[in-house]
């Protein structure tokens, strides 16, 4: 019975000493996704595929958040690539999230795009666009 219950403290043990270290696996795990999502999200926006691009740089600055990275980093491409899939309206509202990054030349970049975005949404849904007068 003694050499039972030892065995079971020393297995204990074990166990909360790896603990920590089973868990900061599972966070670089975590952040390596919002890193691969980040990539996978630019080799997509590269090729000209904005709505799959902008699935994945989404899903960046979902697993981003959690992570200690910037998720603004990732709000950014986001709206990049919902511009250029003609989402003004979205796109605009990634551009103000990403606006709040601490790094101020990413928010300053985001600020200006936002502008950008406003006045793609603005057109949205015009099928025949006014032509100027000659």
């Amino acid at each position: 019975m003694r050499r039972v219950v030892l065995v079971s403290l020393a297995v204990l043990a074990v166990v909360a000493a790896l603990a920590p270290l089973v868990a900061g696996l599972a966070s670089a795990a975590a952040a390596d996704e919002a890193r691969d999502a980040m990539a996978e999200g630019h080799t997509l926006f590269s090729a000209g595929s904005y709505e799959d691009a902008a699935r994945r740089f989404e899903e960046a600055a979902d697993k981003a958040a959690g992570e200690g990275l910037d998720p603004a980093a990732a709000a950014y491409d986001l709206g990049c690539a919902l511009l250029k899939a003609g989402r003004g309206t979205e796109a605009a509202a990634a551009f103000a999230s990403a606006s709040r990054s601490p790094d101020r030349g990413l928010g300053a970049k985001a600020h200006y795009n936002r502008g950008i975005a406003l006045a793609a949404a603005a057109g949205e849904g015009i099928s025949d666009p006014p032509r100027r007068r000659v």
